[in-house]
C-alpha cells in the first residue's frame, strides 16, 4: 500500500522515513496540527491491537493512512470508523480513502464547543464537564476548605503505561464526572503534572483520583495512580 499516496505535502525521502511522520497541516502560526504518524508507530500500534478480519475498528484521530492498513487487515467484512477534531483533516482522509465513515468531533480545536465549566476557589480550580450539562455543585467550593480524606489506591504502572481506559470507564458510568483542572501545586487540590484529573461531584462535594511518579530502581520511573480524592467534602485519596 503506497504510503506516499497519503503524504502529497512532502517528498518521498520523508514519506518514507521510519523515523518521520509527515505533517499534512499547520495552524497560522505555523505549528503541525496534524501528521501521518512515522511507520514504526503505525506498526507498533497494528501490532497491539491484534486485528483480525471481520473486526469494528475505531480510529480517533484520522490521517487516511493508518486507517487503511487497518482496513486491510479486517477486509472483507470488517469496518472503520475515523474521527478526527479538524474538519479539514476529516475530509482529506475521506479524499483519499474514499470512508463514508469518517466523521468530525466538535470537543477540541477551533471549531470545538463550548465545555460548561464551574470555578472554584476564585478561579484557581475549574470543574469542566465535558458532557454537559452542570450538575448541582453548590458546596464543592466549602469541600476545599474542610479536611480531606485521602484514600491511596495501590495501584501502580510503568512509566509509559497507559491506564487511560479507567477515566473512560469513569466518564462513561458514573453520573457527575467531569475533570478538575488548575495549577500544579494548588493547597487546594494535588493535581497530575501538565495534567487535569477525572473527578466526580456530587452531593456538594466533589472527589477526584491523581496519581503521584514513584521510583523503583535506578533507570525505570514508575507512575501511581496514587491517591484516589473522596469525600462527603474534599477528599484526596
Amino acid at each position: 500500500m503506497p504510503r506516499h499516496r497519503y503524504t502529497p505535502e512532502s517528498p518521498l525521502r520523508i514519506a518514507y522515513d521510519d523515523d518521520r511522520s509527515p505533517v499534512t497541516r499547520r495552524d497560522d502560526a505555523g505549528r503541525a496540527t496534524s501528521s501521518v504518524s512515522a511507520p514504526w508507530l503505525q506498526a507498533g500500534m497494528l501490532e497491539s491491537l491484534r486485528l483480525k478480519p471481520g473486526m469494528t475498528v475505531l480510529e480517533v484521530g484520522s490521517g487516511g493512512y493508518n486507517a487503511e492498513l487497518i482496513a486491510h487487515v479486517v477486509a472483507p467484512d470488517g469496518r472503520v470508523v475515523s474521527v478526527d477534531i479538524d474538519g479539514w483533516v476529516v475530509e482529506r482522509t475521506r479524499r483519499f480513502t474514499g470512508f463514508t465513515l469518517c466523521g468530525f468531533v466538535r470537543d477540541l480545536g477551533a471549531a470545538a464547543r463550548p465545555t460548561p465549566t464551574v470555578d472554584l476557589a476564585d478561579g484557581q480550580l475549574q470543574l469542566r464537564f465535558e458532557d454537559g450539562p452542570v450538575p448541582a455543585s453548590a458546596g464543592a467550593d466549602d469541600a476545599l476548605v474542610a479536611p480531606r480524606c485521602e484514600v491511596p489506591t495501590g495501584v501502580t504502572v510503568a512509566g509509559q503505561e497507559s491506564f487511560e481506559t479507567l477515566p473512560l470507564y469513569l466518564a462513561t458510568t458514573l453520573p457527575g464526572f467531569c475533570r478538575l483542572a488548575g495549577t500544579t501545586g494548588s493547597r487546594f487540590a494535588e493535581l497530575p503534572r501538565g495534567s487535569d484529573a477525572a473527578a466526580l461531584v456530587r452531593d456538594g462535594s466533589f472527589a477526584y483520583l491523581t496519581h503521584i511518579r514513584v521510583h523503583t530502581g535506578r533507570r525505570r520511573c514508575r507512575r501511581s495512580t496514587g491517591r484516589e480524592h473522596a469525600g462527603r467534602r474534599e477528599a484526596r485519596g
